[in-house]
């Protein structure tokens, strides 16, 4: 029982913090902490300093919220480089994205959505690249598993060291998935809305291995599950030597 207790313990600590920001913090927060990620909501952009963002392995800006924290981008530019993860969904403001770090601008086009206004539409489902088919937040997934694309983003207004893993699947010059790497941290920009009362929030998986990814370094959990397993093997030896001798 003992091992067993580490073991959980382990895997659950091996899950990286996610930083929610968002006026609405706990719809995104109640998402992907009811995943088992540890959570910590902001809702202004006064409780954003380099000790709150070091408490978190991975800064999540939700729909609508990256250009409260403009006045931040220089200091969350900085923490990601240092080893970070940082994930801008769906900015719903025209124009560059003040928030994304140096060398990684984006700038939408529009903010209104092709198709139905009201309702998820197929016309905005997100096709994966071919990078996306290898990338590790995309790979194994299905079009029905990522959400549908709102922000309208041009690749040509995407900075060329991203990596492009998903396209509006009606218009390929819309991009609607972008990962990068920035210094040591990691950077993944998405048009879509994770939000669970939104028109398409994609699957848990999706959301899973985005996070993971964004998390640096992602080799961690299999690092500490492999460790928990390792200590519990000897527990199960003694266990069965000690049934033998009772036979």
């Amino acid at each position: 029982m003992f091992a067993v207790g580490i073991l959980s313990a382990l895997i659950a600590e091996a899950n990286p913090r996610i930083g929610v920001f968002s006026q609405l913090a706990e719809r995104a927060d109640n998402r992907i902490s009811g995943l088992g990620y540890p959570t910590t909501n902001w809702t202004t952009p006064s409780q954003i300093s380099l000790d709150a963002l070091n408490s978190v392995d991975v800064l999540y800006v939700a729909t609508a919220n990256a250009v409260r924290l403009s006045e931040h981008a220089g200091l969350i530019a900085q923490w990601v480089e240092l080893g970070n993860g940082l994930v801008v969904e769906q900015p719903n403001v025209e124009g560059p994205v003040a928030i994304m770090p140096p060398g990684l601008g984006v700038s939408v086009f529009s903010r209104s959505y092709d198709g139905s206004q009201s309702m998820d539409d197929p016309v905005r489902a997100i096709l994966i690249t071919p990078a996306g088919a290898n990338h590790p937040i995309t790979a194994g997934l299905s079009t029905s598993s990522l959400t549908g694309n709102a922000d309208r983003v041009r690749r040509a207004d995407v900075a060329v060291n991203f990596d492009i893993l998903g396209v509006q699947i009606t218009n390929p010059d819309y991009v609607a998935l972008a990962a990068a790497t920035y210094g040591d941290g990691r950077v993944v920009f998405h048009t879509g809305n994770i939000d669970p009362f939104s028109h398409n929030p994609g699957s848990d998986q999706y959301l899973r291995q985005m996070l993971d990814w964004a998390a640096v370094p992602e080799s961690r959990s299999l690092t500490t599950i492999t460790l928990a397993a390792i200590l519990a093997m000897p527990c199960r030896r003694r266990r069965r030597s000690t049934s033998r001798k009772a036979g």
